[in-house]
C-alpha cells in the first residue's frame, strides 16, 4: 500500500474551505480526475471522470465530520483507494487554514500500473495531484472571498 500526503495553507477561514471542499458538487472544480459529482443518498456519492486515460463511473462513501472538518472517502468494493482531507484553523490567525489531503493507494495490478511508470514516477504524479487539488481549492476559496469583498463596479 502506498500513502501520499500534502498539506497547504489557505488564506481563508476554516469554515469558508471547509464549506467548499464538503460541497460535492465542487468535487470537480478541484479533484483533477473527477468531470461530475452527485449525492446518491445517505453518505454516498456517485463521482464520474477519467484517470489514466481510462472512464470510470463509481459510487463511493463520503463522509463528513462538521466539527473537526474533515471528510472521509474510500470505495467499499474497493478498498485499495481511500483518503481524507482535513481543514484546520490557522496557527497564528483566523483568516488562514491549514489544508491536509492524505490518499492510501492499494497494491495495482500490473495492467493499472503503466509499464513504464517507476516507482519515484507515480510518486512525483500523485504528489503533483495532491499539489494542484490544493492549489485548486486555494484559488476557488480565496478567488471567492475576493469578489465578494470586491466593492460594485
Amino acid at each position: 500500500m502506498s500513502e501520499f500526503e500534502r498539506t497547504a495553507t489557505i488564506e481563508a477561514p476554516a469554515g469558508d474551505v471547509f464549506r467548499f471542499v464538503s460541497n460535492v458538487s465542487n468535487f470537480p472544480l478541484f479533484v483533477p480526475s473527477v468531470q461530475d459529482a452527485s449525492v446518491e443518498s445517505g453518505d454516498r456519492v456517485r463521482m464520474r471522470g477519467v484517470s489514466e486515460g481510462h472512464a470510470y463511473d463509481t459510487v463511493a462513501y463520503l463522509r463528513a465530520d462538521i466539527d473537526r472538518k474533515r471528510l472521509d472517502w474510500g470505495s467499499e468494493d474497493n478498498a485499495r483507494y481511500r483518503g481524507w482531507l482535513e481543514v484546520k484553523s490557522g496557527d497564528t490567525t483566523p483568516d488562514l487554514s491549514e489544508v491536509t489531503i492524505h490518499l492510501y493507494l492499494g497494491q495495482m495490478t500490473s495492467s493499472e500500473q503503466n509499464a513504464e511508470d517507476q516507482p519515484s514516477d507515480f510518486e512525483e504524479k500523485m504528489q503533483g495531484a495532491l499539489a494542484g487539488s490544493l492549489a485548486s481549492i486555494r484559488m476557488h476559496v480565496v478567488d471567492r472571498r475576493v469578489s465578494r469583498s470586491a466593492p460594485p463596479s
